[in-house]
């Protein structure tokens, strides 16, 4: 049996990563790959999320169900205010002003209201790392805040949940038990920013033109 030699074997694995590393770069930088990207993840995420299997902590969390979330399991809001006070998250001005109950009825967790339940639920466990960026986030979009301008939605929604994505990522890779997991960690919240990017400020608009308010 020919015995194998390590250090060419490690400079072929590692030039086979570099290598993808900078096709997925040149591929990411690229607007029309990237919708395409989520065009994919988009059609095909039910079949997707479909097969994660439920958890200790997964069934834990779909026990805690508000009413105003028409059923969608996520943490709690006395949790989720913890959370961004210890990590120092960044909110829109005026929000610690509205009352806790009703930030809790405006967070409906991750993804839109038209999303159907599983996929919603899908998209709490894939993002729950950073789903406390969605507890600032979805107060933005109800009147009096949210006014229906590119300007305020890029400053009050999408440059804070950049900068709040980072410090969950970072604290989450903390408490990662091993390098595949602060990975995935990583992957996923980038996705969602990526998602957020190209989608989300259509959701924004068309919650103005609702005249979207906690009634």
């Amino acid at each position: 049996m020919n015995r194998i030699d390590w250090p060419v074997c490690w400079l072929n694995v590692r030039g086979f990563f570099e290598g993808f590393a900078e096709i997925a770069k040149d591929v990411w930088n690229d607007p029309l790959a990237r919708a395409a990207v989520m065009w994919v993840l988009r059609k095909y995420a039910p079949t997707l999320f479909a097969f994660s299997r439920p958890t200790p902590a997964k069934l834990m969390n779909m026990s805690r169900r508000s009413p105003a979330m028409k059923g969608m399991a996520r943490p709690s809001i006395q949790e989720a205010d913890e959370v961004i006070r210890k990590l120092g998250m960044s909110v829109f001005p005026g929000f610690w002003d509205i009352p806790q109950s009703d930030r809790d009825r405006m967070c409906n967790g991750m993804g839109a209201d038209a999303f159907g339940e599983w996929l919603r639920e899908s998209l709490n466990d894939y993002g729950r790392a950073v789903i406390w960026c969605s507890f600032i986030h979805d107060p933005a979009f109800y009147r009096p805040w949210n006014d229906g301008t590119r300007l305020r939605w890029k400053s009050w929604t999408q440059e804070p949940w950049e900068a709040n994505s980072k410090l969950c990522v970072a604290y989450a890779k903390k408490r990662a038990s091993n390098w595949w997991r602060r990975f995935r960690i990583s992957a996923h919240a980038g996705i969602i920013v990526e998602a957020l990017r190209i989608g989300s400020y259509r959701a924004y608009r068309s919650a103005f033109e609702r005249g979207e308010r906690l009634g």
